[in-house]
């Protein structure tokens, strides 16, 4: 059975300034982009949350680009320009709600991010249930009178459950990021004194002593590359230096560099440079 608790303990309590409780101001069921998703807007006196349930759409805000997908959770601080473009067409559903009146003691008035936080959290990596929340509002919504939306009455209590779980799910992201980052500049820095040697995940992960799939999940994170995709440029790079300073052929270039197999080498060397390393090699001698 899924047991929902709404009531306010007296830690969360504390999250409000003065005990306020925030109001649920709008739901909006979006099954398409219109052309006010793909405009760059704000709204001034609303925080608004997303949740992405179907298809794939890049987040701008601030500058940023984030690629969204279902189950992510989209957290927008009033008066901050953003826009969605969808990336599958038509295919695409999000859940908004709007909400004001939050009042949380360590950031400004409805909001729910710091200025340096990401305004994506997967949700679903947390807590499954957090849809069912979503729905619950949009029910509400559509069951009660316009008026009710903006009075203290048991789904001020559902939308305060939910900035809650939010909260501390913003929190745990946080925390989450901060360990990746530690662990994943340590990968990095292994891989720094290494790459030359044959390495693969499980070599690393042993002499690291982690497990392989934390050690990926973290490095991917940190660094947007997964542990065999930054070796692979590492390789490459070095291989770059030595093809312009010194005279080594492209066997004894591709053995220095972790190959054993120049074949192998050199289509590697291609597929991330877009020519054979002689081509390379000959290309940029004949600009000097």
């Amino acid at each position: 059975m899924l047991e929902y608790r709404l009531q306010i303990d007296e830690h969360n309590h504390k999250l409000f300034h003065l005990n306020t409780l925030p109001r649920l101001a709008y739901v909006r069921e979006v099954k398409s982009l219109s052309d006010d998703f793909y405009k760059l807007h704000k709204h001034s006196h609303y925080l608004e949350i997303m949740l992405i349930e179907d298809g794939c759409s890049t987040l701008e805000i601030n500058k940023n680009s984030y690629r969204v997908k279902p189950g992510d959770i989209i957290i927008i601080n009033p008066s901050i320009s953003h826009k969605l473009q969808s990336t599958q067409g038509n295919n695409f559903k999000v859940l908004i709600l709007g909400i004001n009146n939050i009042h949380l003691h360590d950031l400004e008035p409805n909001c729910l991010l710091k200025d340096d936080v990401s305004p994506v959290v997967n949700g679903f990596k947390y807590i499954s249930e957090l849809p069912t929340f979503f729905s619950l509002c949009k029910e509400i919504a559509i069951n009660a009178e316009v008026d009710e939306l903006l009075k203290y009455n048991p789904q001020t209590y559902l939308i305060t459950s939910l900035l809650i779980l939010l909260y501390n799910l913003v929190a745990s992201s946080q925390a989450e990021a901060k360990e990746d980052k530690c662990l994943g500049l340590k990968i990095k820095e292994y891989i720094d004194d290494h790459y030359l040697e044959n390495l693969n995940l499980k070599s690393i992960a042993e002499n690291l002593h982690i497990n392989q799939y934390y050690l990926a999940h973290s490095f991917k994170n940190y660094l947007g590359l997964s542990p065999m995709q930054y070796i692979i440029k590492k390789r490459i790079n070095e291989a770059q230096n030595l093809l312009l300073t010194t005279n080594l052929t492209v066997t004894e270039i591709a053995f220095h560099c972790g190959y054993n197999n120049s074949n192998y080498f050199q289509t590697v060397f291609n597929n991330n440079v877009g020519m054979p390393p002689g081509k390379y090699r000959e290309t940029w001698k004949n600009n000097l």
